[in-house]
């Protein structure tokens, strides 16, 4: 009871703190961004809806339109966003704008944060059912930056944190820096930074795995602090994107460097509470605002929780909710990269993949490591739910929702790496003898 009392109380606190940050930033004053802001319109009016990385993205439509989604920016929300950080500023009453969180629309994306900008036309519609927490960091960098710039912080930022990880990976185990990396690679996490819109979550994640790895050999009760705090931010920064990331990564490290130093009590129980409480933690985050939401608006506003939570789950249409998952769930496997490379047979390169790792997991690992190996899968398989779950929003969303393969990418190529390790130890007399010697004691 005490250690339950401990984790409401630091949800309590953490979330307390980033509501004051929000209240205390959205308070700086709009002509303290106006100029950079202002620099930032031509770059969202050039490229409205999305960006591309390649410059020949007509001919890559045309060639291979799985590599081509796999490689779009989506800048939909990032510019939504900038409209509500610029009007949360523009009303007469603060504390009802930070719930509120209006922004213009009824244009073109871009259009609308140019006549919001420019013309100082207030915000018509609200987008209360989020927290926005982004502009905590957004609204200071744009008094220093435009959005470019704020673009080059973050890939600073990433790749300072990234190198840092790296090396306590390498320390730690080959296997887990590799897989980690590689994973990367797979959902091509450089376009991350460009994205306002999901780059806090892998922000989140990338710090969490740091976290994780410095408390792992610690009581667990660290773990589920970590998970407290990763759920609400999560919920608290995330436009709905990748969130489950800040859960699955740090997790599959953490329970990972358990089996290698034989931490092994206990470890489902340990994965199921820490999954609970980051889930908790997440789902009660976005209950508050909600009640917020109807507390300060009015009733009126259930109707449109309702809709945007029906609407991200369920999808009106001709095709059955199994189809529609099946669907996506394929199309989604076929972006990864390399098999986006393959084109039309990308998907079935994919499944080759797994197949292998599939053997792999059966013919060359022992009975222990099959054990814990499944523990990854059954980690990583949390993400891939997410997309089963919120299928309305996968279908429509398949550009960057993709990226939640991600921790299962990790997970089997873990399991690749350990058969691989194995038959190599098996011709290695060296490595043979230490394991009889272990076996014999």
């Amino acid at each position: 009871m005490k250690q339950v009392l401990k984790g409401i109380t630091l949800y309590i606190i953490v979330l307390l703190i980033l509501i004051i940050l929000q209240a205390i930033v959205i308070r700086i004053p709009n002509k303290a961004i106006k100029n950079n802001l202002e620099n930032s319109l031509d770059y969202y009016d050039i490229n409205n809806n999305v960006t591309f990385v390649l410059n020949d993205k007509e001919e890559l439509y045309q060639k291979n339109y799985y590599l081509y989604t796999s490689l779009l920016i989506d800048n939909r929300a990032d510019i939504t966003t900038l409209n509500i950080m610029w009007n949360a500023n523009n009303a007469n009453n603060l504390y009802k704008s930070q719930i509120a969180m209006n922004y213009l629309s009824g244009h073109y994306y871009a259009q609308s944060l140019k006549m919001t900008v420019l013309n100082n036309i207030p915000g018509d519609k609200n987008y209360a059912r989020y927290w926005h927490g982004s502009i905590i960091y957004l609204k200071p960098l744009f008094m220093l930056f435009n959005v470019k710039g704020i673009k080059t912080v973050n890939y600073i930022i990433t790749l300072g944190l990234l190198i840092y990880l790296g090396i306590l990976l390498f320390r730690k185990s080959k296997i887990l820096f590799s897989s980690y990396f590689l994973s990367l690679m797979v959902i091509n996490f450089i376009i991350v930074p460009y994205c306002f819109e999901y780059f806090f979550v892998f922000l989140i994640s990338i710090i969490a795995s740091i976290i994780s790895l410095k408390i792992y050999h610690k009581d667990d009760k660290y773990f589920y602090y970590l998970m407290i705090i990763t759920g609400l931010s999560s919920c608290f920064f995330d436009f709905l994107t990748c969130e489950t990331i800040t859960l699955t990564i740090p997790l599959l490290i953490t329970v990972y460097l358990k089996y290698k130093e034989n931490k092994k009590e206990n470890i489902f129980k340990f994965i199921v509470k820490a999954s609970l409480i980051w889930f908790l933690a997440y789902t009660f985050t976005f209950l508050i605002k909600w009640g917020l939401s109807i507390i300060v608006l009015g009733k009126e506003q259930i109707n449109d929780i309702w809709q945007f939570a029906s609407n991200r789950i369920y999808q009106e249409g001709a095709l059955h909710p199994l189809k529609i998952i099946g669907r996506s769930l394929k199309f989604m496997a076929s972006l990864l990269f390399p098999f986006s490379l393959f084109n039309k047979n990308s998907f079935l390169v994919s499944i080759m993949f797994c197949c292998i790792v599939v053997l792999i997991y059966f013919i060359f690992l022992e009975k222990e490591q099959k054990k814990y190996m499944g523990l990854l899968i059954l980690i990583s398989l949390i993400s891939v739910s997410r997309l089963v779950i919120l299928f309305a929003h996968s279908s429509d969303h398949p550009f960057f929702d993709y990226r939640a393969y991600g921790p299962f990418i990790m997970s089997l190529l873990i399991i690749l790496l350990e058969g691989v390790g194995n038959e190599i130890n098996y011709f290695n007399p060296v490595s043979k003898r230490r394991k009889n010697n272990r076996k014999s004691n």
